[in-house]
């Protein structure tokens, strides 16, 4: 709600191969995933992401509740351009969304 209340057109997937799919048929400007998704991981699908020649400069963020370096480390190494935690305020979220597509949020 929070990013569609800012303007951004939201697909939604509820698990890792169908948000693969999205990706992959629809114009997106940034991925959002969660690092556990049924099916396969949002890990697996940036690296899939970052393997296609059409979305390697898609910009992926991936969001967790895990606190692990090991997870946040094997996030970037898959190409993720940032890892945020959960918990987080719907603001941190847009600030970074905005980092990485240009704009500036606190002007929304």
């Amino acid at each position: 709600m929070t990013l569609e209340f800012d303007g951004f057109q939201v697909i939604e997937a509820e698990e890792g191969t169908r948000g693969l799919q999205l990706a992959q048929t629809e114009e997106v400007g940034l991925v959002l995933l969660d690092l556990m998704l049924p099916g396969i991981s949002g890990l697996e699908v940036c690296k899939r992401i970052k393997s296609d020649f059409r979305l390697r400069d898609t910009p992926v963020l991936l969001l967790s509740s895990s606190e692990d370096s090991n997870d946040i480390e094997a996030s970037l190494q898959a190409g993720a351009v940032d890892y945020l935690m959960k918990p987080f305020k719907p603001p941190m979220l847009l600030q970074l969304i905005y980092k990485y597509i240009g704009g500036d949020w606190q002007k929304k």
